[in-house]
């Protein structure tokens, strides 16, 4: 089909493009160490009091008061009006059964470079040494709420696109091996800083079919939100 093309013109087109930092964070688990997760294992069969644990991990006083303590500050033991400890439900969760390799959640707080042309908001990779200007093109132009507003606008899109984002690469995650990334949760939004204004160079190759009729542009047909563009190319 391809062959049967006549081309008769190449032309670049240029889409004014904004290259942010976007501070986040997400949610992964972690596994526990070893010790902290013999001691969970343990209140998994009951609740227990100071002196049992030690008795069965063979731990002093000392150690066994640091360890109870670090693991009530991170919220998974609580101490209960007996005098033992016990798991919190969030801990409970996390073991399908005594046997099982704990996992809890994790908060990693991450800031990254992206870029989005401003016409249909597509994120694309960022390329530290772009410096296009759009000379020897057609700019298209973005509206001009979009230009004044897009840090919010960006904000806005990663909440909505964060999983979409990671999947295609757009964000790197630092995940543990053999992690599911489908598990990784979105925890918050801290700040999208507006760093730079450049373009997003298109070329685009106008053709004609077998009956000399133009044919459809299709070099934004990767892009998610392609509506915008055509709209403002034509």
């Amino acid at each position: 089909m391809e062959k049967s093309l006549i081309s008769y013109h190449d032309i670049d087109i240029s889409l004014p493009s904004q290259t942010f930092n976007v501070a986040f964070s997400y949610t992964t688990k972690e596994t526990l160490d070893f010790i902290d997760s013999m001691v969970l294992r343990l209140l998994v069969i009951a609740p227990m009091s100071a002196e049992t644990i030690a008795k069965f991990l063979e731990l002093s006083n000392h150690e066994t008061d640091v360890l109870l303590t670090s693991l009530l500050h991170r919220e998974q033991i609580q101490y209960l009006e007996d005098g033992s400890f016990s798991l919190t439900k969030q801990l409970e969760k996390a073991f399908s059964n005594i046997c099982a390799i704990p996992y809890v959640n994790k908060i990693e707080d991450s800031i990254q470079k992206m870029s989005f042309e401003m016409i249909g908001l597509n994120p694309e990779p960022v390329n530290q040494n772009s410096q296009d200007n759009g000379q020897n093109s057609i700019k298209l132009e973005a509206l001009k709420e979009y230009l004044s507003n897009s840090e919010s606008l960006v904000y806005k899109e990663f909440q909505k696109n964060f999983r979409f984002y990671s999947n295609q690469g757009l964000i790197k995650l630092n995940l543990a091996e053999n992690e599911d990334e489908k598990k990784v949760q979105l925890y918050k939004m801290s700040q999208v800083e507006k760093l730079r204004d450049h373009y997003r160079r298109f070329q685009l190759s106008l053709t004609l079919d077998r009956n000399l009729n133009p044919t459809d542009l299709s070099e934004f047909n990767h892009l998610e939100n392609v509506d915008k563009i055509e709209n403002a190319l034509y």
